[in-house]
């Protein structure tokens, strides 16, 4: 169970970040 939370965590930090951001192109 702790691996579901952290793809979680995982998953909002590089929303955070521009950088992380720029990595994905929409």
């Amino acid at each position: 169970m702790g691996s579901s939370s952290d793809i979680i965590t995982v998953d909002l930090t590089p929303s955070t970040p521009d950088t992380q951001t720029s990595t994905y192109p929409i």
